[in-house]
């Protein structure tokens, strides 16, 4: 049996055009107004538009958010980071750490920085035509040669001639951790509001954002205080840079592992 498609097509012309009511449940599109209408049958002989809520002011708050707001005194905005001592590498069967003179670039903060780095403390990303591929730890081995550190990928793991490896030396409870302590987030007390804001995992007040695969990260601050604090330098921390890198995009973009990133414009 021939199998029929049927396109449905939704009510459509210039907003005086569309039937007044639209069939309940029946959607219609304003063309003049690029608004949408969706029928509420004869409840109130009109159309319900679909609706936003008020936002005021919204390409001021938008565009300030995405600049990081500058001003120390100024409230509700988000801050930028990368991720210290993330490196892109080319690829090869046997790879070494670029940073391989002062503990593997790692910040005296780190709890590996002494000794006793794995294969499960690193996180390593191939992108090959700038798609991700996060390697599994048992997907490679990490050795060591007096002060260097070096990646060896066995058979099909070997990254493809072209591709770009990105390796992140931090977990991200680790990182979220480091951005607490920037912040003067509590660490041990639940019962405190500021708790749960770097807790990795919470979805309903954690703050912190971190993208192991692209060395990025961004977090949100609420108050002055809060942001004078992540912005005071912290060589000892997971966070090598804040408040919009240079080489980075809000959406966490590397530029050596991506296009150059587009800038962001609010209209």
């Amino acid at each position: 049996m021939a199998t029929t498609y049927t396109r449905i097509k939704n009510r459509r012309g210039n907003k005086i055009d569309l039937p007044q009511p639209l069939a309940d449940g029946e959607i219609g599109l304003a063309l003049d107004t690029r608004e949408v209408y969706i029928g509420a049958g004869s409840q109130d002989l009109l159309n319900t538009d679909v609706q936003v809520t008020p936002f005021l002011d919204a390409q001021s708050t938008v565009a300030d958010d995405l600049g990081n707001l500058t001003s120390s005194t100024t409230n509700n905005g988000i801050l930028n980071f990368n991720i210290a001592g993330t490196e892109v590498l080319s690829p090869g069967s046997n790879v070494a750490l670029a940073f391989n003179t002062t503990h593997y670039g790692l910040p005296t903060g780190h709890p590996k920085r002494t000794g006793g780095l794995t294969e499960s403390d690193l996180v390593v990303t191939k992108y090959l035509n700038g798609m991700p591929t996060t390697y599994e730890p048992s997907q490679y081995t990490l050795a060591f040669n007096g002060t260097t550190a070096y990646l060896n990928f066995i058979g099909s793991n070997i990254p493809e001639v072209g591709s770009k490896l990105l390796v992140c030396k931090w977990t991200k409870e680790q990182i979220t951790d480091h951005v607490r302590q920037r912040a003067s987030w509590e660490a041990t007390d639940s019962s405190v509001s500021t708790y749960n804001k770097w807790q990795y995992g919470n979805l309903v007040t954690n703050q912190v954002y971190c993208d192991v695969t692209t060395g990025t990260g961004f977090v949100q601050f609420v108050t002055a205080p809060e942001k004078t604090a992540l912005l005071t330098a912290n060589v000892n921390d997971a966070i090598s840079t804040i408040n919009e890198p240079a080489t980075y995009s809000f959406l966490g973009e590397n530029s050596a592992i991506h296009p150059t990133p587009r800038p962001i414009a609010i209209d």
